[in-house]
């Protein structure tokens, strides 16, 4: 769960590391356009942290939850990345992408509880969770960086995105996997 937490982090943060930069520079916005649409992200990620919250006490479980949202940011990824579409539509999938991520960090965090061996162990679990949205920090704008940098062209970070999701995809039918190993 924490290697989700931290591939969800890395794209969140390459998002709004990344964002105000490419509006500013490369789209000419003001930078109090380019910083409120920036606050945006990061608001609507967090509400929808609640809605993850929400969803958990429907009985959804966390690694379908991760899933589900996984696959919703790698389309996304697909559109924010498309050199072909209008920037509004392009700022709309990287709000749909940040947004799902959302539901991520509540089903990580809402995890720890059920892999913990005893209900003292949630604590370091959760510890191990924040570590890796520490881990994402560096991560996430660095590896966009790279992956921008090699080809010189903005469109190429979509395959580091593409592959961050695939992993933390893969990664939460691992979970799926452990959780049926605990309950047998």
């Amino acid at each position: 769960m924490a290697g989700c937490f931290a591939l969800y982090g890395t794209q969140l943060y390459a998002f709004i590391t990344w964002m105000p930069t490419f509006m500013i520079e490369e789209r000419g916005t003001d930078p109090a356009a380019a910083s409120a649409l920036t606050a945006l992200i990061v608001v609507a990620n967090g509400t929808c942290s609640f809605f993850g919250g929400w969803l958990l006490h429907r009985g959804a479980a966390p690694w379908a939850m991760i899933v589900a949202a996984g696959a919703a940011m790698a389309i996304s990824a697909f559109t924010a990345f498309s050199g072909a579409l209008p920037d509004a539509v392009r700022y709309l999938a990287s709000l749909t992408l940040c947004s799902a991520g959302g539901v991520v960090a509540a089903a990580t965090f809402a995890s720890a509880p059920l892999f913990a061996a005893t209900a003292a162990q949630t604590g370091v679990l959760n510890g191990l969770i924040v570590q890796a949205s520490n881990l994402a920090q560096f991560a996430g704008p660095t590896a966009l960086a790279t992956g921008v940098s090699r080809s010189g062209r903005r469109e190429s970070a979509l395959w580091v995105m593409v592959g961050v999701n695939v992993l933390m995809m893969a990664l939460a039918l691992l979970v799926r996997r452990q959780e049926k190993l605990a309950v047998v």
